[in-house]
């Protein structure tokens, strides 16, 4: 018996539109690259925000964030320099919804696994509005829901949804802390 110089590929797919949920995934898909034989899709969801009159509240908070995606983002494209393992494709969609809509177009594709962040920077629906109508939106996120359906490759590609911890500091008194010692 000869063995077989087919190399397998492994397809990952990581759907990104924002926040610190989709950075933990697409960082995840970046150290997936430094495995062989490994292939990483990005969607990245731009929106198009340019019609819209927005009096933010956290503007300086909302613009880290972005610079923070934006960087991840360059990062995961220097790494398609010179090997053909990392695919980015940018969909710019106006809200929520199109971003649904584009994911469900996205069905056909063929992936061994695709992963997705929780939680997103998007203020058109939140997660409380979408669990109306979809069934795990509170558990999986908006997205995360979408994917593990069977309007998204027949509900038979395997999903991760990445969530960071939240950001609670715990202040102690130094009494407190000497008193652990």
């Amino acid at each position: 018996m000869s063995m077989s110089t087919t190399k397998l590929l492994f397809n990952v797919a990581v759907f990104f539109v924002g926040g610190q949920d989709d950075r933990e995934a697409l960082a995840l898909g970046i150290r997936m690259l430094d495995r062989p034989n490994t292939s990483v899709t990005l969607f990245f969801f731009a929106i198009d925000n340019s019609g819209v009159v927005d009096f933010k509240e956290n503007e300086e908070e909302e613009a880290i964030e972005s610079m923070l995606d934006e960087s991840l983002i360059d990062e995961f494209k220097a790494k398609k320099i010179n090997v053909d393992n990392v695919v980015c494709h940018e969909i710019v969609v106006d809200d929520c919804v199109q971003v649904l809509e584009a994911i469900r177009g996205l069905g056909n594709e063929d992936y061994d696994l695709v992963m997705v962040g929780k939680r997103h920077n998007i203020r058109d629906i939140t997660d409380e509005e979408m669990s109306n109508f979809l069934d795990n939106a509170n558990l999986l996120g908006i997205f995360g829901d979408m994917l593990v359906s069977t309007e998204f490759c027949n509900g038979g590609v395997p999903v991760l949804v990445l969530q960071c911890g939240e950001k609670r500091v715990k202040q102690c008194d130094k009494l407190s802390l000497t008193s652990l010692f």
